[in-house]
């Protein structure tokens, strides 16, 4: 092959390799977009559900607490206690007129204790709804946390592969760019040519038609960087 015949072969190599290779860096960062996408989605939606689960378990909690405290027996005071047993004497007696005043205040009395003890039961569910709602607001801001810090990871994560990408670009780049001057030496330097144009150099000599194939879909074959130039690869 001529000077010429073998610079324009490649340049349309490098012409190719370009194109793919802002193709594929689209595609990678598409790719990325999608999938830090679908895993946001995926953790809003077990966060949607932990938090109406939450709704779910003040709902009932608020219902048994309510049974519970309404169940519980109202005590009669002792002054109430006394005033029964005062009635009780002064009918018993004959001072009727007296008992009826001592039986009014009675239901005065039980009626002012009983909305105390009502008051109380209010605020001892009050307390402990707010108890169990702070609770459950913990538990959420934790659950939060969690998927804020899952969508730092799932980003940190999907700039790692567009990395990896750019990164193999430029390993390809470099070992077509290489590739390229020791199959132009050798038109000079006859003894090179078994090494420089043997099937790796070849697939390294074309790595742009093998790119553009790759990301226009074609499964074009291309060897495992890390199988090929594992040697290579390990000085990096």
């Amino acid at each position: 092959m001529s000077a010429s015949g073998m610079e324009e072969r490649q340049d349309v190599e490098w012409a190719a390799f370009r194109a793919a290779r802002d193709r594929r860096r689209e595609q990678a960062r598409l790719a990325a977009a999608l999938a830090e996408l679908r895993r946001r989605e995926g953790l809003h939606r077990k966060y949607d559900e932990a938090s109406k689960a939450h709704e779910e378990e003040l709902a009932a909690y608020t219902v048994r607490v309510e049974s519970q405290v309404a169940r519980q027996p109202m005590t009669l005071s002792t002054r109430l206690t006394s005033l029964r047993s005062t009635e009780r004497i002064l009918m018993s007696t004959g001072h009727y007129e007296e008992a009826a005043e001592a039986h009014a205040m009675f239901n005065l009395l039980e009626q002012s204790e009983r909305e105390a003890a009502e008051e109380r039961k209010r605020q001892i569910v009050e307390n402990k709804l707010l108890a169990k709602q702070r609770e459950l607001n913990r538990r959420d801001l934790s659950s939060y946390r969690k998927v804020l810090i899952a969508q730092q990871l799932n980003s940190m994560h999907e700039d790692a592969k567009i990395r990896t990408v750019e990164k193999n670009l430029q390993h390809k780049a470099t070992e077509m760019a290489m590739t390229h001057y020791d199959q132009r030496r050798a038109l000079n330097l006859p003894f090179l040519v078994p090494r420089v144009f043997d099937k790796t150099n070849q697939l390294k000599a074309a790595r742009g038609t093998q790119l553009k194939k790759l990301v226009n879909g074609d499964h074009y074959y291309v060897p495992s960087l890390c199988s090929v130039y594992e040697g290579f690869l390990g000085q990096v």
